[in-house]
């Protein structure tokens, strides 16, 4: 059974910004059902402000949300990989033991 599961809306904003005209922003949500409290003391020392993207956790029962905004779509991408990383090390350390 996998512990991560990626919400399926990735949803494509256009948002106005007056220095800068009209901006595309993604917003995705990750859902990793394991650990909570494990995960969130992990992620608690992770820089959450990237160059072009962002995200915040949200800690709920089962686990944790991520929510990521993105100023496009290599940003997404990059978020992604932060968090997905960091998820793959945990991984392999809880397999260690």
């Amino acid at each position: 059974m996998s512990i991560l599961w990626l919400k399926a809306d990735i949803q494509a904003k256009n948002i106005y910004n007056k220095s800068k005209g009209t901006l595309n922003m993604y917003e995705s949500t990750l859902v990793v059902n394991k650990d909570s409290r494990e995960l969130e003391r992990l992620f608690a020392s992770e820089d959450k402000d990237l160059n072009r993207a962002s995200y915040a956790i949200t800690k709920t029962k089962t686990g944790l949300i991520f929510n990521i905004h993105a100023d496009d779509a290599t940003a997404l991408k990059t978020a992604f990989n932060t968090i997905t990383k960091v998820l793959i090390v945990w991984e392999k350390t809880k397999a260690l033991k």
